[in-house]
Protein backbone atom coordinates (compact mmCIF):
# COMPACT_ATOMS: atom_id res chain seq x y z
CA UNK A 1 0.00 0.00 0.00
CA UNK A 2 3.09 2.43 0.53
CA UNK A 3 4.88 1.63 -2.38
CA UNK A 4 1.49 2.42 -4.33
CA UNK A 5 0.60 5.92 -2.29
CA UNK A 6 4.10 7.24 -3.06
CA UNK A 7 3.54 6.28 -7.08
CA UNK A 8 0.36 8.29 -6.81
CA UNK A 9 1.91 11.56 -5.14
CA UNK A 10 5.03 10.81 -7.48
CA UNK A 11 2.68 10.49 -10.63
CA UNK A 12 1.07 14.01 -9.58
CA UNK A 13 4.13 15.95 -8.79
CA UNK A 14 5.25 14.88 -11.92
CA UNK A 15 2.43 16.52 -14.01
CA UNK A 16 2.19 19.21 -12.26
CA UNK A 17 5.82 20.28 -12.31
CA UNK A 18 5.59 19.59 -16.11
CA UNK A 19 2.39 21.74 -16.31
CA UNK A 20 3.82 24.99 -14.50
CA UNK A 21 7.08 24.48 -16.73
CA UNK A 22 4.79 25.18 -19.34
CA UNK A 23 3.44 28.21 -17.60
CA UNK A 24 -0.33 26.96 -16.44
CA UNK A 25 -1.47 29.54 -14.04
CA UNK A 26 -4.21 28.58 -11.25
CA UNK A 27 -3.35 24.69 -11.19
CA UNK A 28 -5.52 22.93 -9.09
CA UNK A 29 -5.69 18.71 -8.35
CA UNK A 30 -7.91 16.31 -7.12
CA UNK A 31 -6.75 12.80 -6.89
CA UNK A 32 -9.91 10.14 -5.95
CA UNK A 33 -8.66 6.75 -5.12
CA UNK A 34 -12.07 4.45 -5.79
CA UNK A 35 -11.29 0.90 -4.93
CA UNK A 36 -8.18 0.10 -7.03
CA UNK A 37 -8.55 2.45 -9.43
CA UNK A 38 -7.07 5.99 -8.83
CA UNK A 39 -8.36 8.69 -10.69
CA UNK A 40 -6.28 12.11 -11.26
CA UNK A 41 -7.56 15.59 -12.32
CA UNK A 42 -5.53 18.27 -13.54
CA UNK A 43 -7.35 21.89 -14.14
CA UNK A 44 -5.38 24.74 -14.86
CA UNK A 45 -7.27 28.07 -15.80
CA UNK A 46 -6.26 30.36 -18.30
CA UNK A 47 -4.83 28.28 -20.20
CA UNK A 48 -3.17 29.35 -23.55
CA UNK A 49 -1.82 25.93 -25.16
CA UNK A 50 -2.45 24.93 -28.33
CA UNK A 51 -4.58 21.71 -29.81
CA UNK A 52 -1.83 20.75 -30.87
CA UNK A 53 0.45 20.41 -27.54
CA UNK A 54 -2.10 18.90 -25.87
CA UNK A 55 -2.11 16.19 -28.68
CA UNK A 56 1.33 15.99 -28.41
CA UNK A 57 1.29 15.67 -24.13
CA UNK A 58 -1.77 12.76 -24.27
CA UNK A 59 -0.03 10.65 -27.37
CA UNK A 60 3.01 10.43 -24.61
CA UNK A 61 0.70 9.55 -21.77
CA UNK A 62 -1.06 6.97 -23.60
CA UNK A 63 1.61 4.68 -24.41
CA UNK A 64 0.66 1.12 -22.76
CA UNK A 65 1.34 0.28 -19.94
CA UNK A 66 4.15 -1.94 -19.20
CA UNK A 67 4.13 -2.95 -15.09
CA UNK A 68 7.57 -4.60 -16.13
CA UNK A 69 9.01 -1.01 -17.10
CA UNK A 70 6.85 0.90 -13.63
CA UNK A 71 8.84 -2.24 -11.49
CA UNK A 72 12.29 -1.26 -13.29
CA UNK A 73 11.90 2.74 -13.40
CA UNK A 74 10.26 2.74 -10.00
CA UNK A 75 13.43 1.28 -8.82
CA UNK A 76 15.82 3.36 -10.37
CA UNK A 77 14.25 6.15 -9.59
CA UNK A 78 13.54 4.91 -5.63
CA UNK A 79 12.73 7.59 -2.67
CA UNK A 80 15.65 9.99 -4.40
CA UNK A 81 12.37 12.50 -5.61
CA UNK A 82 14.28 12.42 -9.13
CA UNK A 83 12.26 13.91 -12.06
CA UNK A 84 10.59 11.59 -14.17
CA UNK A 85 9.76 12.17 -18.11
CA UNK A 86 6.16 12.30 -19.18
CA UNK A 87 7.37 8.54 -20.93
CA UNK A 88 7.55 7.36 -17.49
CA UNK A 89 4.22 8.64 -16.26
CA UNK A 90 2.50 7.35 -19.36
CA UNK A 91 4.25 3.57 -18.35
CA UNK A 92 2.47 4.10 -15.09
CA UNK A 93 -0.97 5.36 -15.96
CA UNK A 94 -3.82 3.30 -17.63
CA UNK A 95 -5.60 6.60 -19.52
CA UNK A 96 -4.99 9.86 -20.17
CA UNK A 97 -7.81 12.37 -21.34
CA UNK A 98 -7.83 15.63 -21.78
CA UNK A 99 -9.78 18.58 -23.17
CA UNK A 100 -10.61 22.36 -22.79
CA UNK A 101 -13.63 23.57 -21.00
CA UNK A 102 -14.21 27.66 -20.56
CA UNK A 103 -10.62 28.56 -21.07
CA UNK A 104 -8.80 26.03 -18.71
CA UNK A 105 -7.14 23.03 -19.89
CA UNK A 106 -8.44 19.61 -17.96
CA UNK A 107 -6.03 16.19 -17.54
CA UNK A 108 -7.60 13.09 -16.49
CA UNK A 109 -5.36 10.17 -15.87
CA UNK A 110 -6.81 6.69 -14.45
CA UNK A 111 -4.56 4.02 -12.75
CA UNK A 112 -5.41 0.61 -11.66
CA UNK A 113 -3.99 -0.97 -8.58
CA UNK A 114 -2.03 -3.55 -9.68
CA UNK A 115 -1.15 -6.32 -7.36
Amino acid sequence: MRTHVKRIASIADEIMTFLLLENFSTLSLTIVPEGKVTTFRFVSENCSMPQEKLDEILEVLNQPRQIELETYYWSLLGESGADMSLSVVGRMIDSAHGHFENGSVVLTFTREEIE
